[in-house]
């Protein structure tokens, strides 16, 4: 399973847009590393009473075809 990039903006006036954020990994980062899936925009990042990011919650984190499991 791949993991997330978790970032914030804190002018919330001019935040990013989509592009500039892909043209910054692009410029930064080598290919295996940008950020094929896109990139998503959050009001908050749900967390746990100890401040932990809770995955299960963020949009796109549902399994795809329900659950496999071998018996």
């Amino acid at each position: 399973m791949g993991q997330w990039l978790e970032s914030g903006a804190q002018n919330p006036e001019q935040p990013p847009t989509e592009h500039e954020i892909q043209k910054f990994i692009e410029d930064r980062l080598s290919k295996h590393k940008w950020l094929t899936a896109g990139v998503e925009f959050l009001d908050a990042i749900p967390r746990t009473a100890s401040g932990k990011v809770m995955r299960r919650m963020l949009p796109g984190q549902t399994p795809q075809g329900g659950v496999k499991a071998k018996l």
